[in-house]
């Protein structure tokens, strides 16, 4: 072996052995952050099976620039977290869930008052019963039959997706939760069969309300999810 070919594998070794040491150095860092999270009741974004999962790929390759990369993204997407933890555990299993496509739908309902803690809205009342409308094809002026559901809601699809639910967007208060079994509904939102998606009142069409999972409202200290079966049930009661 020749004194350069032994230099090229010492080079080597050193800076595989100062990118492992410098990304044991990133996952201490993601450790103290979970662990502030996880004191201040907020789900952090460490705890998404899909970043664990990158972050161990990118791991994988020795490659901490990539990792380095990652990982200030995700950083990025923690600051504008404010779920509390159950409720991150909560959307982060409807995203796991292989069989079914999520979505969501943002708008502002305006102020919102409370009824035994449960938001006491007309316009989330009329979602959670009735269904949501979907009248994208209304605002662009033309009828279709069986609009695009992308016309009124966005794929869920990522972290970020989640984390960063409001947006200047509507000035958007409030989030609805779609979850779609995938023989129906794909991952770009097309429908294999519209009919059992829509419910029709003329040329209104409602997404059904058994596909409405729940809606994160935005509150000032911490955004606040409630499931659809939990405002039902206030909302028969206060009847």
């Amino acid at each position: 072996m020749v004194i350069g070919d032994y230099m090229s594998i010492l080079d080597r070794f050193k800076k595989k052995k100062e990118l492992d040491k410098r990304i044991v150095e990133l996952k201490e860092q993601i450790e103290e952050s979970k662990n502030e999270s996880l004191k201040q009741n907020r789900f952090s974004s460490y705890n998404f099976s899909i970043v664990e999962e990158t972050l161990n790929k990118v791991e994988q390759l020795n490659d901490y620039e990539k990792y380095e990369f990652f990982n200030n993204i995700v950083k990025n997407y923690e600051r504008g977290n404010k779920l509390s933890i159950e409720d991150g555990e909560y959307l982060n299993s409807l995203m796991s869930d292989p069989n079914t496509t999520l979505a969501i739908h943002r708008t502002n309902v305006g102020p919102i008052d409370k009824i035994y803690g449960m938001p006491n809205n007309t316009i989330i009342d009329s979602i959670i019963t009735e269904g949501l409308i979907n009248n994208g094809h209304a605002m662009q002026g033309s009828y279709k039959e069986n609009p695009s559901l992308s016309l009124t809601t966005s794929p869920l699809v990522s972290f970020g997706d989640l984390i960063n639910f409001f947006s200047k967007y509507k000035n958007n208060n409030v989030i609805v939760i779609l979850q779609f079994p995938k023989e129906l509904v794909d991952d770009q939102l097309d429908m294999n069969n519209p009919d059992q998606i829509y419910n029709r009142e003329g040329t209104i069409h409602y997404i059904k309300p058994e596909f409405i999972k729940g809606i994160v409202v935005k509150e000032d200290n911490q955004d606040k999810l409630y499931k659809v079966e939990d405002l039902l049930k206030v909302k028969n009661n206060t009847k």
